[in-house]
């Protein structure tokens, strides 16, 4: 009262109606000398007013959510730079780490110096305008992401909520990430992928997919997933799906041609599978496309090349037997041929006999072709190759040929005039021109004409067609005929021996095996191609030879009349085990003056070539033998008879004679069936030779 400064006090009342606040101003007045005259004294009841502080403080303490009080400070220019601290609740401390009493009076920036500057100006928005706002921003040092409710609750001073939602945010950023690699996975995958409504209308497809059909992504999402299949496997699609959707099956998956915007197909593996809602109801379904067209490939690839294999494994079986039905085949033909021309040149018959005799003879030398061609099948013919020019050899076939041939087909020649030199059997060379030729024409009954064309080829080895041997240049030879052709199923039978389309007089069956046989003989190799009436065209292949220089062959060619006044006082050592054939040679070589010592077997010629004194000339031996063969048998003779000269005879000299029953350069050899003459002939070259 005395120093006349104003005072407030505030005291409890305790009255009938319980404890009451009242908030007391004391006011002194002075006179103008200074002294205080009186007191005025104002007093109110502020005891709601209190209880409702003390609410709102434990209301502000139990806040869940954090509670800050700001004070807004400003620069010179009335613009809000920076906020104290006033007051924080525990829930404040608790979702900062920060304590009440380290900042409480300290400013936003002094405490959190690295706040964004996005936080500062929408306190400031907010401080200016006075209107609330809610926001969002990350505190660097705390590390946490908040929601931010900021209001203001007096002209200086506003008031912010925080929830922290930094598991949102992070979760939201991870989702981000997930849906990014998810996209990046979506887009980038080595295979197709669609999603597809239940209907089947495209929703989303990857540019892989894109990549496999042809269609760009626009035009795709425009599109149903049926329009895609291939109209065959059609029926697949829906009813798997079917399956699926009724949760049959979890998913499927399926080979099915899709068909490309150009109208190809292309051959895919579909995996399809089925997203469902929370209440199992079907949304939408994902199919993964890859791309098998080229395993397609190889499989048909293989498959082409499986089935050739059983065919050649079926050729190879079939060979063997008709090589070993030729060989005993042979050697009945040979006294068979060798008698009937004795008894022919001995004019032992009368006319009704001799007539009778060459119809035997004519059936015996077409028994005899048939042989060969058995044996040419089989690839067990004797190989006797030579260089030669294709070129030449078709050239001088053309007036066999077309003696084979009617009047109204006509051959045409396309010949490469630097064609290569190949090794090859020009009797073979001869074999396959005919047959062709006359299979050509059987296909032209109505005339037309044939086509045969050579050229020098490089042959890669990677298509799916039998391999070839040696190296990669090649002859080519196609023989091409405008006649009625063949369907697929009587190409993929016409190289199989007995297969004819032909009548049963007019065919065997062996003309287009013997070619196959020849050309497998030579290492080539041989393909048809052929529509049904459109024509056909055989395409051969032959290895050229490493040589291209032509020897200058000196052989010592004998007529029979020469080789009938011969000297004919050599004596030869038979060895046959076949009685018929031993007999005959024995007489036929008798009849021309020889000395001929006769035995059944090897171990008999052996004994009796190293028992005897006197000389032998020549071994006339068979090359298929019990116990050792003909070859054999000239080298253990050899020891004992250096000079001796040997000729060797077989009706199967394939396995036996050579590699792949090619003679040896210079072998003498004589093929069973042979003539009286043919045998006659050998047996002098040898000895002369």
């Amino acid at each position: 009262f005395t120093s006349g400064e104003r005072s407030q006090i505030e005291f409890d009342f305790d009255s009938p109606n319980g404890t009451l606040v009242f908030d007391w101003q004391l006011l002194p007045e002075k006179d103008v000398n200074g002294n205080v005259t009186s007191l005025y004294s104002n007093s109110r009841d502020v005891t709601e007013f209190r209880k409702a502080q003390r609410d709102y403080r434990s209301l502000f303490d139990s806040m869940l959510s954090g509670f800050a009080v700001h004070e807004i400070i400003l620069d010179e220019a009335g613009k809000p730079i920076d906020y104290r601290f006033l007051a924080v609740n525990p829930s404040f401390e608790k979702l900062t780490g920060l304590k009440a009493s380290d900042i409480v009076g300290k400013t936003v920036l002094e405490v959190l110096p690295n706040t964004e500057a996005y936080w500062i100006e929408t306190y400031g928005k907010i401080a200016l305008t006075g209107k609330p706002a809610q926001f969002e921003s990350y505190a660097h040092e705390l590390e946490k992401h908040y929601n931010i409710v900021a209001f203001q609750p007096q002209k200086n001073q506003f008031a912010c909520i925080f929830h922290d939602v930094t598991e949102r945010i992070r979760a939201e950023e991870a989702l981000r990430e997930s849906e990014q690699r998810l996209r990046g996975t979506f887009e980038q995958a080595a295979v197709g992928i669609a999603n597809f409504e239940i209907g089947g209308k495209f929703s989303h497809v990857n540019q892989r997919f894109c990549d496999i059909i042809g269609y760009t992504r626009e035009e795709l999402l425009q599109m149903i997933a049926r329009e895609t299949v291939h109209p065959e496997d059609q029926h697949v699609y829906p009813e798997l799906l079917s399956k699926v959707v009724a949760e049959e099956i979890p998913s499927f998956s399926a080979e099915m041609r899709l068909v490309k915007k150009d109208g190809a197909f292309v051959w895919t593996n579909v995996t399809v599978s089925l997203v469902r809602d929370l209440d199992g109801q079907p949304q939408y379904a994902i199919a993964v496309v890859e791309d098998i067209s080229a395993r397609k490939a190889i499989e048909q690839e293989k498959a082409i090349l499986e089935e050739q294999l059983r065919q050649a494994m079926k050729m190879e079986a079939v060979g063997r037997l008709a090589g070993g039905v030729a060989h005993d085949f042979n050697n009945l033909l040979t006294p068979i041929l060798g008698y009937t021309e004795m008894i022919l040149a001995k004019n032992q018959v009368t006319d009704e006999g001799r007539a009778a005799m060459e119809q035997v003879l004519r059936a015996a030398d077409k028994a005899k072709s048939l042989t060969q061609q058995l044996l040419a099948f089989g690839r067990k013919q004797t190989f006797q190759p030579k260089l030669l020019s294709l070129n030449e050899a078709i050239e001088s076939s053309c007036s066999m040929l077309r003696r084979l041939i009617t009047e109204d087909v006509e051959i045409k020649l396309d010949l490469d005039d630097s064609l290569s030199l190949i090794l090859a059997d020009p009797t073979q060379i001869e074999q396959i021109l005919m047959n062709l030729a006359i299979n050509a024409s059987d296909a032209m009954p109505d005339g037309g004409s044939i086509t045969i064309k050579t050229a020098n080829t490089s042959v890669p080895n990677n298509k799916p067609l039998p391999p070839l041997t040696g190296d990669d240049e090649f002859i080519r030879l196609d023989f091409i005929d405008t006649g009625y052709g063949m369907d697929d199923q009587t190409m993929e039978k016409i190289f199989e021996p007995f297969f004819t389309t032909k009548e049963v007089t007019k065919g065997t069956g062996l003309g287009l095996a013997t070619v196959y046989g020849i050309v497998k003989q030579h290492g080539g190799r041989i393909q048809v191609e052929s529509v049904a009436g459109a024509g056909t065209r055989f395409c051969i292949h032959l290895p050229i030879a490493q040589d291209q220089q032509a020897p200058v062959r000196t052989d010592n060619i004998l007529s029979p009349a020469q080789a009938i006044t011969g000297n004919g006082n050599e004596t030869i050592l038979i060895v046959e085990d076949d009685q018929n054939v031993r007999v005959l040679a024995r007489e036929v070589l008798e009849h021309y003056g020889y000395d001929i010592v006769e035995t059944s077997g090897p171990d008999e010629a052996i004994e009796y070539a190293f028992a005897q004194q006197g000389r032998i000339d020549l071994l006339l031996t068979d090359v298929i033998m019990p116990k050792m063969n003909g070859k054999q048998l000239r080298e253990k003779l050899s020891t004992k008879l250096p000079h001796l000269k040997t000729l060797f005879m077989s009706g199967y000299p394939g396995d036996t004679i050579g590699h792949h029953g090619i003679l040896e350069e210079g072998t003498p050899f004589i093929e069973k069936p042979f003539s009286i003459d043919d045998l006659a002939i050998k047996v002098r070259q040898v000895l002369d030779n």
